[in-house]
């Protein structure tokens, strides 16, 4: 892949570098009964959510402690950084520090230089094209976003542990109580479980949430009728569209996970 592959010696950098990112702050594994009764009690999905507060933590740990380390460096370069996703949480909220990103994305733009076609060559249009399309941050060919494999181990984890768990009254009651799985997980949750009560409770569960959006949602269109325009929406419902919205849709509510974001 030219010359900014070349310079990672070995996908051991790469295992080395999540295994960095997961151990970072002596951060506790991404799935404990405190953590995920917690984020029943928040809004949205609780496993996108425990997603997304894994992500912010490993993120905000590099960049404040682990910009020099070489085998992070190494894959960052491998993924030329963040996918777009990520790309747009560090924009948008206080993860990375300015040194912190200037250190990393410095890097980067150098190597990028250094494959730069010159512009005394000949090449064509459509080379050009695809030569820019190669260089986008963690697309097709290059190394996987290290956000998104954090992420994403996190989610196996938890949807691991809670179908474990399923029988357990306290989680049980903490899950009646959430405002339910998003669909891709509920998705990965049911190859998880095997017991007919336990699929007869995700079923049943599931379309408690559904019913509650659908007639939360009904009563904000009701309301906005001119004739019943004085009764006031209330919190819940006017969070109704969104919560359908990522239920259906597997996107966290929250992009941090964090409940006072």
């Amino acid at each position: 892949m030219g010359i900014y592959l070349a310079i990672v010696k070995s996908d051991i950098a790469k295992r080395v570098a999540l295994q960095k990112l997961s151990n970072m702050n002596n951060t506790p594994k991404p799935f404990n009964h405190h953590e995920l009764l917690e984020a029943c009690t928040q809004t949205g999905c609780p496993v996108c959510r425990i997603g997304a507060q894994t992500v912010r933590r490993q993120l905000k740990a590099l960049f404040y402690e682990y910009v020099n380390d070489l085998e992070m460096r190494a894959n960052l370069v491998k993924s030329l950084g963040f996918c777009g996703e990520h790309t747009r949480l560090l924009l948008s909220h206080k993860i990375a520090d300015g040194l912190g990103a200037s250190i990393i994305y410095e890097h980067l733009v150098k190597v990028v230089l250094r494959e730069y076609p010159k512009q005394s060559s000949n090449t064509q249009p459509k080379e050009l094209s695809r030569k820019f399309n190669n260089l986008v941050s963690a697309s097709d060919g290059l190394g996987d976003c290290l956000a998104c494999n954090r992420r994403d181990e996190a989610v196996i984890y938890t949807l691991r542990q809670i179908g474990i768990s399923l029988d357990n009254a306290i989680l049980r009651d903490a899950l009646e109580k959430s405002d339910g799985f998003c669909f891709p997980h509920l998705s990965q949750l049911f190859l998880e479980i095997q017991k007919p009560a336990e699929v007869d409770f995700l079923l049943a569960l599931t379309e408690t949430k559904l019913k509650t959006r659908q007639s939360e949602m009904a009563e904000v269109i009701r309301k906005n009728d001119h004739r019943f325009h004085s009764e006031k929406i209330t919190e819940d419902e006017a969070l109704a569209w969104k919560k359908a919205m990522v239920m259906l849709s597997g996107v966290s509510i929250n992009p941090t996970g964090d409940k006072h974001d």
